[in-house]
């Protein structure tokens, strides 16, 4: 997913919800009396997410906040297109990288927050140990929205394996799928996760969420900065390729919710995972 620009204008209600569930978990935060405490997003994006939603639920005596991603070319249009505060900085980074996270982010941070993106991670497992480490030593809290079933990972995996005109263009489709696609039981697998992890006052729920895009044109230009296959696809042919790829996401979309295909046109049908973890020895706000 590299089209900052598109990404940045598109798919306001899914950023929408994941925000207003921040600022639901971050009302009941009982914030230091006295300031300082440094805050770290994991996956910043384009920045409309961070300014609209995490910046404004923050107390304003906050030391510190770093917002990461392993894109530069997201940083570089966050950085161009919003003006911030000099205590916030950025950090190219992958949150899933075998080596952990640079060491002088260490044990540097109050609060981990990461926003629709643990879905796109290539190892949770590595994720959540490194996001973990971020934390004070002290203690600390982490909190994560992110899909486990999406229509988009559907249609991705059905093209890349199942459908015979386009499966011979793409490779790699593991990229494109979450880790919790085909889980019976992705609540209770990412708590399992995050217990293995090292979290305490572990919360994770599963809402179920639809989002209509109006018409097929609007439909397919949302779509488009998130269909990572379609870079596999001959620029003479994509818009061929999103037209099959749309109405694939409303034939599984509907399977999934047992409804009509006819219901689920234009539409991107989804289970989100809201969760949050403290680290070992602190106190759940």
């Amino acid at each position: 997913m590299e089209m900052p620009d598109l990404y940045h204008k598109s798919h306001h209600e899914v950023k929408r919800d994941s925000g207003l569930y921040l600022q639901a978990y971050y009302s009941k935060m009982k914030w230091h009396i006295d300031g300082g405490e440094n805050f770290c997003e994991i996956g910043a994006g384009p920045g409309d997410v961070s300014f609209n939603y995490v910046f404004p639920s923050i107390p304003a005596n906050y030391g510190k906040i770093v917002f990461s991603d392993i894109s530069k070319d997201m940083l570089d249009f966050f950085k161009s297109n919003y003006k911030l505060p000099s205590k916030c900085e950025f950090k190219v980074m992958d949150i899933a990288a075998k080596q952990g996270v640079p060491t002088e982010l260490e044990g540097l941070f109050d609060h981990v927050i990461s926003m629709l993106v643990m879905h796109w991670v290539s190892d949770t497992r590595m994720a959540l140990k490194n996001m973990l480490s971020l934390l004070r030593p002290q203690g600390g809290d982490c909190f994560m929205t992110f899909f486990s079933f999406n229509n988009i990972f559907a249609a991705n995996y059905h093209m890349a394996k199942v459908d015979q005109k386009w499966s011979p263009f793409i490779k790699n489709e593991e990229c494109f799928v979450s880790s919790f696609h085909f889980s019976q039981d992705p609540q209770a697998e990412f708590t399992e996760m995050m217990m293995e992890a090292g979290y305490s006052h572990i919360s994770v729920s599963v809402k179920p969420v639809a989002y209509h895009y109006g018409d097929r044109y609007q439909f397919i230009e949302n779509i488009r900065p998130v269909c990572g296959i379609l870079s596999y696809i001959p620029k003479s042919m994509q818009s061929e390729f999103m037209e099959d790829y749309i109405d694939v996401m409303a034939k599984l979309g509907a399977q999934h919710r047992g409804l009509k295909e006819t219901d689920c046109e234009n539409m991107m049908i989804a289970d989100l995972i809201v969760a949050s973890g403290n680290k070992l020895g602190t106190i759940s706000n």
